[in-house]
């Protein structure tokens, strides 16, 4: 390691071999005893890895264990050891194998003779250990390997060298051997010119070998480099050493101990204890607090590096001083709190810092190295025998952070930033979130005291409005203790409102508004502007394709900025889905608030709304797409709203299950909606409610679904928009009829088709007829289904509908079932079975199927029953569709209970009514319930059919289906 790579079997010296092998030798050896990952030696050894380089690696090590075992099967005693370990590897070696610890050893000792013995046979004793140790430098350490890592580490290598060799010269001057080191002082000091301790020593040694003349000139020579080079005069030790040679100073004679000046650059032992107090009533982040000082504390062959992220005011700097005086006692060499300013316009520069770090560690010429990697160089050999405590606040980027990482293993770190500096090495990540609400609760008590916190309502509804953020609830806190006649409820009035909620997170120098802004500005404005539009939409997480529209510019590079605002930490990562790899976003409300703030002040109301308005039609476009591939979808152009569209390739990879697509943006566009009508959009409402009511008006989400198209019904009708107001009322009408609510249902459908008629839409009429007239068909009104069906049958046929003719035909069908009229269902089914696979809908074709199957066991033919319902059962299965699914149970319990299969029928059954139960579907419920009934009735067990029958009949009374409650109550009566 002191020269070229070097490696000694058995007395015999051996090549490494090649320029990757040898770097690859060195990272194992400068990370002895710790086991390196696999992807860390990658990166060291390749900037841009080739595709072999995991195969390369391990060919590498291979050859490595052979060198090292000097082709022997197994490592011979005292033999270094590479071994595997999971996910990487891990280099065993005695210590007294490696040159540099056996240099270090040696320095040390020396070191100690020199600190606790005053004696000349000592300090002799100690020049021999320091010439013996500097001694085993062969050359430049690493000469041989070019990689960045090892580079870093050669260079602070190469100043611990230079510290023992100045501690050499000092202890042979000392000793009266001024003119045995003045050729070596010589060399040195033309290999390191700016080196004012060696320079001073070399001046003494040539003064006392009455060369005094020469000793001079090597003063001047040193003043005009230093002036020239670094615009500064030498440091004062040099100067006074100077003068006195030039006034012939007797004590510059005796070459006793201590005689020699202090050598400029000396370092003088300092313990800094720097950290700013802890904060009082610390509360909540128990888990990271743990697992930070269990880090920081532990032992280690690299020093520990722990970086504390999150947004603005999560309290990643309370964290650190927390974690910091905790951990305290560990570190007695120091504690170091450095603000770096990284959000600043003008931050820190690392270099800077450096010089501010040597100077309290003792080092008075630390400043004068204007090269950062020297400087760096220098801070770390300083470091290397010390434990000390490094505490970097509000760090900018990994180049900031990364020259002030100490070498020593005994040091320890602590960053602090938003970012997450995924590129600093060895570096374990602590991401801070909001605190959970009883923390929240907590802070803001301690924060005001126990006898101002109640009621505790009033206190979580504080920290509701603070969003669990702990800048936040600690401004709210010191704005109830400076008004201590202030009632909580006083201060939840102004944070519920939103327009002023930031202002009253202002309370002396804190504030939740500066702070935020200090990410802000220091984003570019194409990201800036992102964030303000994202802050106008009112959606609780977003997808990336919503940033393109927003900005108008190609999606590919808006996403980009997406994940620009994702690393400054003014958005974050809501959700990534684990099949799409579809990565779902969310903004906290107080930045959202910040947003706005932005959007108003920097935003003109007009490119506001066309903004919003490219995100609405992407989310209609998206809506559309993911209707139109569910089973049996169809994407109809209802309206004149431009549709936003995303590239072919992104839309087939995020429909791949369309379904899956909804349920992910459920709560979205429930907003988008509410936003929609909110803003006066008719248009743009009325169109997504219908195109995404297919999904989203369904029992899971019903009630929600109907406030928002209730919503949009009343921005239409504001608006006079009639066409409108017919498709929410014929959507309406759908919805109402999957809940049960017939009257409703019929209501809404029946005004849809006359306003249809109105504007001149035949095929629209038809299809909201035919929704009233499956309404009618459920409450017994035969007739009136029937003559309602042919007429909108008509029309179908007439447009050439398709869809619509074949989904009449299907509710002829059941009418004509239910009337007794069975070859005339059987026909209707027929034709209809053929449209649907006509058309390629596989729900359409499950739907008659099923009809058909319920058919044939009515008439008693169980052989026909029985493979179309086991037909139509995988068909909903396959879709997902739970209610297709349950009705299938119900007439395959049927058909079980006619063959003598009880267990199986009571096991359809059962499986049905818990379906039925679950999504809220009282028609189900009572279907399977009067079917249960008759099952127990056939097995003898009264009890339990009258039961089945009782609950059955209630519900068809309550939804209004009386033809079904009239056969249940028959059922009942022939107990």
């Amino acid at each position: 390691m002191l020269g070229p790579l070097e490696i000694i079997v058995e007395g015999r010296a051996r090549s490494p071999g090649g320029s990757t092998q040898r770097a690859l030798v060195a990272i194992l050896l400068l990370n002895t005893g710790r086991v390196v990952p696999v992807r860390e030696l990658i990166g060291a050894l390749w900037e841009d890895p080739p595709e072999t380089a995991l195969g390369q690696v391990q060919t590498r090590v291979w050859r490595l264990r052979t060198l090292l075992n000097g082709g022997e099967a197994q490592g011979g005693e005292n033999r270094p050891v590479l071994v595997t370990r999971p996910g990487g590897y891990l280099l065993q070696v005695e210590r007294d194998a490696l040159d540099f610890a056996r240099f270090e050893d040696g320095v040390g000792r020396a070191r100690a003779l020199i600190a606790e013995a005053g004696t000349e046979a000592a300090r002799a004793a100690a020049a021999d250990l320091l010439e013996e140790s500097l001694a085993l430098w062969r050359g430049p350490a690493f000469s041989d390997v070019d990689v960045a890592a090892v580079r870093s580490a050669a260079a602070a290598l190469e100043e611990l060298r230079l510290l023992a060799v100045e501690e050499r010269m000092e202890a042979a001057l000392a000793l009266g051997r001024h003119r045995d080191v003045v050729p070596e002082l010589q060399d040195w000091v033309a290999r390191h010119p700016f080196n004012e301790r060696l320079r001073g020593q070399l001046m003494l040694a040539l003064y006392r070998s009455e060369r005094q003349a020469e000793a001079l000139e090597t003063y001047r020579d040193g003043h005009r480099l230093i002036v020239a080079e670094l615009g500064v005069e030498p440091q004062r030790p040099l100067q006074d050493l100077h003068r006195d040679m030039l006034l012939s100073a007797s004590r510059l004679d005796r070459p006793e101990a201590g005689l020699a000046p202090p050598p400029p650059g000396a370092a003088r032992p300092r313990r800094p204890r720097e950290l700013p107090p802890d904060i009082a009533g610390f509360t909540g982040r128990a888990a990271v607090v743990e697992q930070m000082a269990g880090l920081l504390s532990a032992p280690g062959a690299v020093p520990a590096v722990a970086v504390v992220s999150g947004r603005a005011g999560t309290g990643k700097t309370a964290v650190a001083v927390h974690v910091a005086h905790r951990i305290q006692e560990r570190f007695p060499d120091g504690q170091f709190f450095v603000d770096l300013r990284g959000l600043d316009r003008s931050p820190v520069d690392a270099s800077v810092v450096l010089a501010r770090l040597l100077h309290r560690l003792g080092v008075e010429d630390g400043g004068d190295t204007a090269d950062l990697s020297e400087r760096s160089a220098l801070y770390r050999a300083h470091m290397a025998d010390r434990r000390v405590l490094l505490v970097l606040d509000n760090a900018g980027s990994e180049a900031q952070i990364r020259p002030l990482l100490p070498g020593g293993h005994g040091c320890a770190v602590i960053v602090t930033g938003r970012r997450r500096f995924g590129g600093l090495e060895n570096a374990h990540s602590f991401d801070l979130d909001v605190l959970t609400e009883d923390e929240a609760v907590e802070l803001l008590v301690r924060t005001v005291g126990p006898d101002r916190a109640g009621p505790r309502s009033a206190a979580r509804r504080i920290v509701q409005l603070c969003g669990r953020l702990p800048l936040a609830i600690r401004v709210a806190g010191a704005r109830l203790r400076g008004r201590p006649h202030w009632r909580l409820s006083r201060l939840v009035d102004l944070l519920a409102d939103e327009r002023h909620r930031l202002d009253t997170l202002h309370a002396g120098d804190m504030g939740v508004r500066a702070s935020v802004a200090l990410s802000y500005e220091g984003i570019d404005e194409r990201a800036a502007r992102l964030f303000r539009l994202l802050g106008v939409l009112e959606a609780p997480t977003f997808a990336g394709w919503v940033a393109g529209p927003l900005l108008g510019v190609p999606d590919e590079r808006a996403e980009e900025l997406m994940e620009t605002l994702v690393e400054a930490r003014l958005i974050d990562v809501a959700h990534v889905d684990g099949d799409s790899g579809a990565v779902r976003y969310r903004i906290h409300d107080l930045l959202r608030l910040y947003a706005r703030d932005r959007a108003a002040a920097e935003e003109s109301a007009g490119s506001l709304d066309a903004a919003l308005r490219r995100a609405f039609g992407r989310f209609l476009f998206m809506a559309e797409q993911a209707q139109a591939r569910l089973p049996g979808g169809t994407a109809p152009e209802w309206g004149a709203t431009p549709r936003v569209p995303l590239p072919e390739e992104e839309l087939r990879h995020l429909m791949a299950d369309p379904m899956a697509w909804f349920e992910s943006e459920r709560q979205t566009l429930v907003a988008v909606c509410d936003q929609l009508c909110a803003r006066g959009l008719d248009e743009l409402a009325w169109e997504l409610c219908c195109c995404a009511g297919r999904f989203l008006g369904g029992r899971w989400h019903a009630d929600v679904w109907l406030g928002v198209n209730r919503k949009a019904l009343e921005v239409v009708r504001r608006a006079g928009n009639r066409l409108g107001e017919a498709h929410l009322l014929r959507s309406l009408g759908e919805h109402h009829l999957d809940l049960d609510r017939y009257p409703e249902a019929t209501q809404c459908a029946e005004g849809a088709a006359e306003i249809f008629t109105e504007l001149g839409s035949p095929g629209c009429a038809a299809h909201a007829r035919a929704t009233a007239a499956l309404a009618h068909a459920r409450t017994g009104r035969l007739g009136t289904a029937l003559r309602t069906l042919r007429r909108t049958l008509a029309v179908f046929t007439e447009l050439g509908d398709r869809g619509g003719a074949a989904r009449a035909l299907r509710t002829l069908g059941l009418v004509h079932g239910d009337l007794g009229r069975y070859d005339a269902a059987l026909d209707c089914y027929r034709q209809s079975l053929d449209l649907f696979t006509e058309l390629g809908d596989r729900m359409g074709e499950a739907l008659v199927v099923r009809h058909l199957g319920a058919l044939y066991l009515t008439v008693g033919n169980l052989d026909a029953a029985g493979p179309l319902l086991a037909r139509s059962l995988d068909a909903f299965r396959e879709c997902g569709d739970d209610v297709g699914e349950g009705f299938t149970l119900v007439h395959l319990g049927a058909l079980y209970g006619a063959r003598g299969d009880k267990d199986a029928a009571h096991r359809a059954l059962a499986r049905a009514l818990e379906i039925f139960v679950a999504v809220g579907d009282r028609y189900g419920r009572a279907l399977t319930l009067h079917h249960l009934g008759t099952r127990y009735a056939e097995e003898g067990k009264t009890v339990c059919a009258g039961d089945c029958l009782d609950q059955a009949a209630r519900i068809w009374s309550d939804i209004g289906v009386s033809l079904w409650e009239a056969r249940t109550r028959q059922a009942r009566d022939e107990l």
